[in-house]
């Protein structure tokens, strides 16, 4: 399923501690369709060069947003050395010690017109944010993709960013049974109406 949607989107990002962790392809290997660029939100450039997505010969290398704040000589360092590899760097407006979302969506607005927000936790929260009803920004989310697996996960806690000060409701929802799996799929509705 998750590849299926994958081929559905231009771009497909994840932070940087999802990558140091599982060292994902971001392909979609498993059904016809072509595989979104990868783009990886690192605020730092922690991306190590021998990963998956900086040693692609046939797909594109990832798209890696940092913010444009650090300047000491390490980070130009890894900088120059991602760039090399191949990499294309962005670098982001930072927001209390994060990338910016607008202007990182604003930055790749060349590359890709659809991304699909695959993970970590504090970048999918990150975007969620967005949507609440109390939120002083624009939201960045359309649509929610949310599947639920029936296998009991340990060891995360609940994100503390999204609590009931975020709550909104989907509209248009549609669940569908994948497998063992149930999807539930729906759309933000526009904050101002």
């Amino acid at each position: 399923m998750t590849h299926r949607l994958r081929a559905c989107h231009d771009g497909i990002m994840v932070g940087v501690g999802t990558l140091l962790a599982d060292n994902p392809s971001l392909t979609t290997r498993l059904v016809p369709g072509e595989s979104p660029l990868p783009i990886i939100m690192d605020t730092s450039l922690k991306t190590p060069l021998s990963c998956k997505l900086m040693k692609r010969t046939k797909l594109p290398k990832p798209i890696i947003a940092c913010s444009k704040l650090k300047s000491d000589k390490d980070f130009i360092a890894r900088k120059e050395a991602l760039k090399k590899g191949g990499a294309t760097i962005l670098e982001c407006d930072e927001k209390d010690g994060r990338i910016d979302l607008h202007s990182m969506l604003r930055l790749l607005r060349p590359y890709t017109k659809s991304i699909m927000v695959e993970g970590g936790a504090s970048v999918i929260a990150s975007f969620l944010a967005t949507v609440g009803s109390d939120s002083k920004v624009p939201s960045v989310v359309d649509q929610l993709v949310l599947t639920i697996a029936p296998v009991i996960v340990g060891g995360l806690l609940p994100y503390e960013g999204i609590g009931k000060a975020y709550a909104r409701r989907l509209e248009e929802v549609a669940y569908t049974i994948v497998g063992k799996d149930i999807m539930v799929i729906g759309h933000f509705k526009d904050k101002s109406t």
